[in-house]
Order: C-alpha cells, then structure tokens, then sequence
C-alpha cells in the first residue's frame, strides 16, 4: 500500500479517536457509543446548542476553524472527521495526537 494513504489513513484513524472522547465528553455518552456511522442528532442525541459547544471545544482541540455552515450540515462522526481531515496537516494532527516522531510524514500528504 502506498505510504501517503497508509498516513492519511492512520491520521483519520487518530482523528477519529481524539473525537471519540470529546463528543462523549461533550454529549455525557459513552466513547463506545460515537462510531464513525452515529448521527449527531439521531444517534447521540446532540441538539443545535451542543452542536454550537462542541465545534467551540474541536476547534480549540485541533487549533483549526470550523466553518459555522459546515458545522450546521454535518450530521455524521465521519462528515465530521474528514472536514477536520481536510482542514490539519499531518504534522499539526501528529502534534496534537502526541504522535510522536512522525512530522516528516506531512511531505507526503498531498
């Protein structure tokens, strides 16, 4: 398998799970509950105000923005993690994962 989608994968794979536990954090629910598939609003009970809450907690969480509009029409844990996917580097998601010695990866994620 090439090594960029092997990366791309491992850092959707860790922003994935850096989700997990603040959207649990966020909702009160259980980290086994936030799966990739699980709506927000069907599956996790989040309503419009903890929408608002918990893009204010990722935004700091990943040191990136979120656009509002974005944040409005994602309704999936996956949406989500492949607009935070698109929005960090690989060395700003390795940092923030405490993922350590892989910076030099970022050369390879298009």
């Amino acid at each position: 398998m090439d090594t960029a989608i092997q990366l791309s994968q491992f850092k959707n794979r860790r922003i994935f799970e850096k989700l997990q536990v603040i959207v649990a954090e966020q909702l009160g629910i259980e980290q086994n509950q936030v799966s990739l598939t699980s709506n927000f609003a069907l599956n996790l009970g989040a309503d419009s105000l903890d929408m608002l809450e918990l893009v204010v907690v990722l935004e700091k969480a990943f040191n990136s923005q979120i656009n509002d509009e974005v944040a409005k029409e994602t309704s999936t844990v996956q949406k989500l993690v492949n607009y935070i996917s698109q929005k960090v580097t690989f060395s700003e998601c390795a940092s923030q994962l405490e993922i350590p010695n892989l910076k030099y990866g970022c050369e390879l994620i298009d």
